[in-house]
């Protein structure tokens, strides 16, 4: 039920939260595996978050995002045991995720595989955040260079920024045509020539 799922998640975003508390504690002295490891496990254990809230979701989708405090408002209005109570969990986890993204974009000579990690840890935190996510300062940085990594030149950045914004479509934001993504990234990497197999720009 409601409030399972919503201890599952909770377990979930603590998990994350760890692993970016200690991305945040050695950043400097961390290597690219250990920082893209460090990304990865955050992706996952947020990922994870958002599957348990949906499953326990009528329809099997993500309730949509509220504050902590509107989250816990609203249950309170609607009953103890409504599945409004799901819609805050997670929510300062993601948002916190999404300030970790805009760190490592905003690195001198990033490692493609560093940059793979952040964006699958954009797609999960985006995810969790919801609407709320385009209105924290980070997505000022990160949703411009993610537009941007469409095109990039080596391929596992390329295909992560791809399935990142596939999955924050609809989300996060919302074009006009549910195909017009495909084919704006289709003309993006058509123009660039991006996604074509590049090799890493450097050791973060």
């Amino acid at each position: 039920g409601p409030r399972q799922a919503a201890g599952e998640a909770r377990r979930w975003t603590r998990e994350g939260a760890e692993a970016l508390a200690q991305l945040k504690a050695r950043s400097m002295e961390l290597k690219w595996k250990a920082k893209a490891d460090l990304l990865g496990g955050a992706a996952d254990a947020l990922g994870q978050a958002g599957r348990a809230l949906a499953e326990a979701h009528p329809g099997g989708s993500l309730p949509p995002a509220r504050s902590v405090q509107d989250a816990a408002a609203h249950s309170e209005a609607q009953g103890a045991a409504s599945n409004a109570a799901l819609s805050g969990v997670g929510q300062e986890e993601a948002l916190a995720a999404l300030g970790a993204v805009q760190d490592v974009l905003g690195e001198r000579g990033k490692n493609v595989h560093v940059l793979g990690a952040a964006l699958r840890l954009l797609a999960a935190a985006g995810v969790l955040a919801g609407d709320r996510a385009p209105h924290c300062a980070a997505w000022r940085v990160v949703f411009p260079a993610l537009v941007g990594l469409l095109r990039d030149s080596a391929r596992v950045v390329a295909n992560a920024a791809m399935a990142a914004a596939d999955a924050l479509h609809l989300r996060c934001f919302r074009l006009g045509d549910p195909a017009a993504l495909g084919f704006i990234v289709n003309e993006l990497r058509t123009l660039g020539g991006g996604g074509g197999g590049g090799k890493a720009a450097g050791k973060a």
